[in-house]
């Protein structure tokens, strides 16, 4: 008997955010159903998810922007996951009170890289919402050191 397919529900994976199980394929590997940032829908195997071979419906395969490895993504998918995906334990803090992205961040990572290129990002700094409140964006955000940030959640 094969393992229980993992629930992938909420999740987002690069440009995907995935809806609903939809079956399995010819090797009973599980299907998704999910919604690309750019609207349109589609059919995605699971592990292709997890390992980010599939990132999009498609509609970016022409256009790359070579910073995939690159710290910022990190930086950027974690304000996803902590915004976006209840199953993340720090998603009561975020987005079950009501914080999101701003759209332009959260379908364009070189909106926000350049955004974080012209407003101090260096190694070793984190993204602060200015007012706790509000949510991610341009006039709302901030890089400071670690220890700032840790001091600032103790207020």
């Amino acid at each position: 008997m094969g393992r229980k397919a993992q629930d992938l529900t909420g999740q987002i994976f690069y440009q995907l955010t995935a809806l609903y199980r939809d079956g399995s394929d010819e090797h009973s590997k599980p299907m998704w159903i999910c919604e690309c940032s750019c609207g349109n829908k589609t059919r995605v195997k699971g592990n292709y998810l997890k390992i980010g071979k599939t990132k999009s419906c498609g509609c970016r395969t022409t256009r790359t922007h070579g910073l995939s490895k690159h710290p910022l993504h990190g930086i950027r998918n974690a304000m996803k996951m902590r915004c976006y995906n209840p199953k993340t334990r720090s998603y009561t803090a975020y987005g079950a009170k009501g914080i999101k992205i701003c759209e332009e961040w959260l379908n364009d990572f070189e909106a926000f890289f350049k955004w974080c290129m012209e407003n101090g990002w260096k190694r070793g700094l984190t993204i602060d919402r200015i007012d706790s409140s509000e949510d991610y964006g341009p006039s709302n955000c901030r890089f400071i050191s670690r220890s700032e940030n840790s001091s600032r959640r103790k207020i």
